[in-house]
């Protein structure tokens, strides 16, 4: 079975641009006192050297979502597993970071998967045409399961700082290096899903019945979740910070 995470080629491909990354933010930034920082508008100060060739950039597949609606979270997994993956495969080598992003709101942004990643314009221009032509996305669009396909290409408001997607609330040091983390979580998630499916056979198959096997897909991995993240995830994660006790300001659904 096709499997991300299980071709050590392209894990590589996928994961050595973040440590190249990283290694430049260390060098930089991280040196600073945490405290001479803003946690804000000066964040967007640009970094020096080769990352000032790199900038952040939006894919987003959208459907409306209907007040009360539950919203059909089998079309993030497909535009996951079918659309963007492929992309990964082809310009992993020139993706320094990138992730997911899922939401889903009745309001003016509706059900919104994202796939966010930062890369130099050219290769934002080839990841953004290789989407548009997707036949996966224009079977989805046509069975009604994607609305539109949009990106932000020809917005000139973007930054080239590695944390500009972090939120502004949280310290400067984690701002700069959470984009990796939730790339390393969107790489499993992305396998997890590769480990039920193999989307090589998904063009030939019933789109019905093809989405059907994505819903037991989507379960199964949110089972995963209800049964295995405490330890798997949240164990693991507190293990790695040393067992400090977590703040929880709210009740919170892990």
């Amino acid at each position: 079975m096709r499997s991300l995470l299980g071709t050590h080629g392209l894990l590589a491909k996928i994961l050595l641009p973040c440590l190249f990354l990283l290694g430049l933010i260390s060098c930089s930034s991280l040196s600073e006192t945490p405290g001479n920082r803003e946690a804000h508008p000066d964040l967007q100060a640009a970094p020096t050297g080769e990352a000032t060739k790199l900038y952040w950039w939006r894919a987003r597949f959208v459907k409306h979502l209907d007040e009360g609606k539950k919203p059909r979270w089998v079309s993030d997994l497909m535009v996951a597993d079918l659309v963007v993956e492929p992309v990964i495969s082809e310009y992993a080598s020139s993706l320094a970071l990138w992730r997911f992003h899922r939401r889903a709101v009745p309001d003016a942004g509706g059900h919104a998967f994202s796939f966010i990643f930062y890369s130099d314009r050219q290769t934002a221009e080839q990841v953004f045409a290789a989407i548009a032509e997707s036949p996966a996305l224009a079977r989805l669009i046509r069975h009604s399961l994607i609305e539109k396909y949009d990106n932000d290409l020809e917005n000139e408001n973007r930054s080239n700082y590695p944390g500009a997607t972090s939120d502004n609330h949280w310290s400067a040091p984690l701002q700069e290096v959470w984009p990796a983390y939730i790339m390393g979580a969107s790489v499993m998630w992305l396998g997890l899903i590769n480990q039920y499916i193999d989307a090589s056979e998904a063009p030939n198959r019933d789109f019905h019945e093809l989405v059907a096997d994505y819903e037991k897909v989507d379960q199964a991995i949110g089972e995963i979740w209800q049964t295995e993240g405490q330890h798997a995830f949240l164990h693991h994660l507190n293990a790695l910070f040393g067992y400090e006790p977590m703040q929880l300001k709210v009740e919170t659904n892990f």
